[in-house]
């Protein structure tokens, strides 16, 4: 069997990878997909340089086998999928091979569905191509009645194998060594204080925080999220930031707690996990004032109200998003969006499309699904938004 790629990570991150790895692997062969073959190493102690000097560090070998998975269904193979953003079209290639042929629909605004034989204004449409190089696009809520199956959750699955080495490759300790830099630190320090200073609601949603605050930093970081305008955009933004303090913060600090004590390890080197660096430099922003303490956050401080009828249309003039982070039952997957209109109103949508974007305010269409509550702040449950735009 092919020799895919090696590489070493750290011991103490073997077991997450395995465990991640694993369940892609049972889902994807669920649908006759070909699977991946991965041997793990004998350990050995490496030197890694970190901020505070040279450390000794147990490492562990992983090998890949086999060939990349391949989405084919009904002789065709899947090769890409295409989101709406705005104005224009983004495209996301399940190989660089593929990438010619989505560059063909970049500037198309209606997207077609060869099931509903529509062209609208799609969030996200499937690219499928057969051996003679005829082409299938088919909308993203079309393809599960389409081709029979869940093709939302597979395509979702291909694409971690598609990035599987630049995830690997994320443990590595010499670029783990590298988050401990200050540009690092400057960008973390910059995503949180955009994320948690929009609104309380931010921070008082505790499973939003955490989405958000390993998805905009360390994935983010890792899978090149940030383009270099963009990053320098980000680091000359961060004026008053100085990581030195951050070090003498954690340096003096008494953890109490299994999970305190892994952080202050994140900074000085005893433990390479960029998600406690990420928790970290928040932990610090609190105690500095950059940023609200959580604790000091209560239902009664947001004061939401529900917000028309149970099945009644709703016209929302501006909504800010707040949060938003991706939920995958086992059964489906979507985003948990949750906004504030000006008067403090909450309000949640479940949505499969990746077109909110945290910070940003909208203006939409919809309905009134429901009136939930969560940790004692009332929000109205909206679906089926149309008319929707960037404000």
């Amino acid at each position: 069997m092919e020799t895919i790629f090696k590489e070493a990570i750290p011991t103490s991150a073997v077991k997450a990878f395995l465990k991640k790895f694993d369940s892609i692997q049972n889902k994807i062969v669920k649908f006759g997909i070909r699977s991946l073959e991965i041997s793990v190493g004998e350990d050995y102690i490496s030197k890694v340089a970190i901020s505070s000097g040279n450390v000794d560090r147990w490492i562990t070998p992983i090998e890949v086998k086999g060939e990349m998975p391949v989405l084919c269904v009904d002789g065709y193979t899947y090769v890409g999928t295409i989101k709406r953003a705005g104005e224009n079209n983004l495209i996301f290639p399940i190989k660089p091979e593929y990438e010619n042929i989505l560059m063909g629909y970049n500037n198309i605004p209606h997207l077609p569905c060869h099931h509903c034989n529509t062209k609208r204004k799609r969030s996200k449409v499937h690219v499928f191509v057969n051996t003679q190089g005829e082409e299938k696009i088919i909308a993203s809520s079309c393809s599960k009645e389409y081709w029979g199956i869940d093709v939302e959750n597979v395509i979702g699955n291909i694409f971690f194998y598609s990035q599987l080495e630049q995830y690997i490759r994320s443990y590595i300790p010499q670029q783990s060594a590298e988050f401990h830099s200050n540009v690092y630190s400057k960008i973390v320090y910059a995503v949180i204080k955009k994320d948690n200073c929009l609104h309380p609601a931010s921070q008082y949603d505790s499973t939003a925080l955490k989405s958000n605050m390993h998805y905009d930093t360390y994935r983010g970081i890792t899978t090149d999220k940030f383009d270099k305008d963009q990053l320098k955009k980000i680091l000359d933004s961060v004026k008053e930031w100085d990581e030195t303090k951050l070090f003498e913060y954690w340096k003096c600090f008494d953890a109490k707690t299994s999970f305190e004590n892994n952080v202050r390890s994140a900074i000085f080197g005893e433990s390479l996990n960029a998600s406690f660096f990420v928790w970290a430099v928040y932990l610090y922003m609190i105690a500095a004032g950059d940023i609200a303490d959580p604790k000091a956050i209560t239902a009664e401080s947001l004061k939401s109200e529900y917000v028309g009828k149970v099945g009644e249309k709703l016209d929302l003039k501006k909504a800010t998003v707040v949060s938003q982070f991706w939920k995958d039952t086992g059964y489906s997957a979507f985003y948990v969006v949750k906004l504030v209109d000006p008067s403090g109103n909450f309000y949640t949508v479940f949505d499969s499309s990746d077109r909110f974007d945290v910070g940003d305010s909208y203006s939409f269409s919809s309905t009134v699904k429901s009136h939930s509550e969560y940790n004692g702040v009332k929000s109205t449950v909206l679906t089926r938004l149309s008319k929707f735009r960037i404000i």
